[in-house]
């Protein structure tokens, strides 16, 4: 058996169970081995972030800690440097999984091992293994570990929405304001917001577009706003009037 496997069996009964718990907001408590847990609903392949415990105190300029964690659905990830409290996944299906999160502390030199590639600061993949030079049989270098349920429940598509008004004026240009924060998700997910006008792309929920001003007729502008939850998607478009600069309402000629 693994280091981290034993340690995954073994957490609930050792003085290191919930001493580095994870910090995230629950939706609430469950039991787990006779011990309260928290519980999370997330929405089916929609990124979510986990937190533990941020390590500190005099320790903490005496050595690292690495934050490994398992998702339960056969994927890991553990932080290649020390102290990086989160974790971020995806779960693919529906159900209930176990999240597990431990918390190492560098007293003795750690050799990391998990199986799968690096991703900038982590090591994500589906092999159970920690590698640790040293195998002992109790918590002496596990310095915390967690357990929380998390219920994936189908995602369901976000609603773009947006508002929009002229913001300034000129006899070059008509600059609108553009305010997506309507839009909305069903599941309270966060959105990113993505805006397209005659083949330009702005991000963030307020844009700013600038139309250039018709000499005698109006013109019809069309802006796309896409709201993404990270998994599913919504399109809301826009015509926009643009009418020709008054000169006469400014004081000047036309020239």
């Amino acid at each position: 058996m693994s280091w981290s496997n034993y340690h995954q069996e073994m957490c609930s009964q050792t003085s290191a169970f919930q001493k580095m718990p994870i910090t995230s907001a629950p939706d609430g408590y469950t039991n787990y081995n006779n011990r309260q847990i928290k519980k999370f609903t997330v929405n089916q392949n929609v990124p979510v972030e986990f937190r533990a415990k941020t390590h500190g105190g005099l320790t903490d300029y005496l050595t690292d800690s690495f934050y490994y964690w398992s998702f339960g659905d056969g994927m890991r990830q553990l932080g290649t440097q020390g102290d990086i409290e989160w974790a971020k996944h995806s779960y693919p299906f529906k159900g209930r999984y176990t999240l597990t999160s431990m918390v190492y502390t560098e007293e003795f030199y750690i050799g990391i091992n998990v199986g799968g590639g690096l991703s900038s600061d982590f090591a994500i993949g589906d092999t159970p293994t920690l590698g640790i030079d040293r195998y002992v049989s109790d918590d002496a270098y596990l310095e915390g570990c967690d357990f929380a349920e998390v219920n994936v429940v189908s995602n369901n598509a976000p609603k773009a929405n947006f508002n929009q008004y002229e913001y300034s004026d000129s006899s070059y240009r008509k600059q609108h304001r553009f305010d997506g924060r309507s839009s909305s998700d069903p599941d309270g997910n966060p959105l990113t917001y993505s805006w397209t006008w005659n083949g330009t792309t702005k991000t963030g929920p307020i844009v700013y577009f600038s139309f250039p001003t018709p000499d005698f007729s109006t013109e019809q502008q069309t802006v796309y706003l896409t709201v993404t939850d990270g998994d599913k998607s919504n399109t809301k478009s826009r015509t926009v009037t643009v009418t020709p600069y008054c000169y006469a309402c400014n004081g000047t000629q036309i020239p």
